[in-house]
């Protein structure tokens, strides 16, 4: 497990991808975010911040959200709690003397901001003892930052590898779905959950720290940093991205010089259908990480409808889906594994590009449907590897 960490460095807030500045508007935003980090105590307004950056209020709001995802005076919020919890954890100091000296001269909307942006009162923050973490879900997110649970539901490991010697605990419901009773048997301090997999009961527990992860927004550049936030781990989080996109990049290169504008599908087949994906989940790591092009359909529905999931579509569909290669994840279960012999006997599949040219690629369905961050980077490493020609998956029932 983590410990916790003395250093007085405050952690900058992060929020992913953001649009790239200017040097020359970066180095106003810096000089500002710099007078906040030693200045902090002081009443700081936009208007004076502004003024530092030598810039109009509403242009040196719009550049500074441009270039940290955040307004200036949420910014500054952010590097004072950050800064609170250092000091409430390491200080000794009472509530009111933190909150004073990281700029909040009412120490009631100190406890109230504190407890809306890290999940639990300072007071319960400054007396807690090292973090004990179960996760029902995302157990991608702690690997990223290196904490070892004490429990997770381990058949919701996706592509994440799990260390040799690991002796995780393993999370199970007594009944459909998991209880405040499944999760108090191991006296969690943080349950890491989806909303979906618990019960009511247990977000509404008092006795530890809920982070419920959110499968609409992006596992790397949103939900990371904010579960991060949440674990004292932010530094963590932008040196995991930061590895992440050194490999992305190159990974983009290679992919960009072997098969340039050529079209990636990725379909899914069960037993009630065929299901073709977009650029969210099985279709991030294959689009926004190695930069593959989609089918134009699919490039469409993605610009018209940013949460566009995936589409169900008859064979007869097929061949508006236009592409150079496919990836296919076949539903290990009989009824699927019927469907599919039936639909490769019809011509629509036979004549789909990438069936006749011999450009097909199995996944394995239990490693594609995670979507945290470390399957995502397993994934896009394995999508790599296939799209260079640099291994080989075959059909799960063995034949190619």
């Amino acid at each position: 497990m983590n410990g916790e960490r003395t250093s007085s460095k405050v952690a900058k807030p992060t929020r992913g991808a953001l649009a790239p500045a200017t040097a020359e508007s970066k180095e106003k935003i810096d000089r500002t975010v710099k007078h906040m980090l030693s200045h902090m105590r002081e009443p700081l307004t936009r208007d004076f911040l502004a003024s530092i950056a030598g810039l109009q209020q509403e242009h040196y709001s719009r550049i500074f959200k441009k270039h940290t995802g955040y307004s200036p005076l949420e910014y500054l919020t952010r590097i004072r709690i950050e800064e609170a919890k250092r000091l409430l954890r390491h200080s000794g100091e009472s509530i009111t003397e933190v909150a004073r000296k990281v700029g909040f001269v009412d120490p009631y909307h100190f406890s109230r901001r504190f407890k809306q942006m890290v999940g639990v009162a300072p007071a319960y923050y400054a007396e807690r003892r090292e973090r004990r973490v179960v996760a029902s879900y995302g157990y991608g997110y702690l690997a990223a930052l290196g904490v070892v649970p004490l429990a997770i539901d381990w058949n919701a490991l996706g592509a994440c590898p799990v260390p040799a010697g690991m002796t995780t605990g393993r999370l199970q419901a007594a009944g459909d779905r998991l209880s405040v009773q499944d999760f108090a048997a191991w006296s969690p301090d943080v349950i890491l959950a989806a909303s979906d997999d618990i019960e009511q009961e247990v977000m509404d527990m008092e006795s530890c720290e809920v982070i419920v992860a959110d499968p609409l927004q992006d596992p790397i550049y949103n939900q990371l940093p904010s579960i991060a936030g949440r674990l004292e781990l932010l530094p963590a989080a932008e040196e995991w991205i930061a590895r992440y996109e050194q490999r992305r990049d190159r990974l983009r290169t290679r992919i960009r010089s072997a098969i340039g504008d050529s079209r990636v599908a990725i379909l899914r087949i069960r037993e009630q259908g065929l299901q073709m994906y977009g650029m969210l989940n099985m279709g991030y790591p294959v689009y926004r990480s190695l930069g593959a092009q989609p089918p134009d359909k699919i490039k469409m529905q993605s610009f018209v409808n940013a949460y566009y999931h995936s589409s169900v579509i008859d064979p007869v569909e097929l061949s508006f889906y236009g592409a150079d290669y496919l990836f296919v994840i076949l539903q290990p279960d009989d009824g699927a594994q019927a469907f599919f012999e039936t639909l490769s006997r019809t011509e629509e599949w036979k004549r789909y590009s990438p069936v006749a040219n011999g450009k097909v690629f199995w996944l394995d369905v239990g490693r594609w449907l995670s979507f945290d961050p470390v399957s995502i980077a397993e994934q896009m490493e394995e999508a790599a590897r296939l799209l260079l020609g640099e291994g080989r998956h075959k059909h799960p029932s063995g034949a190619q």
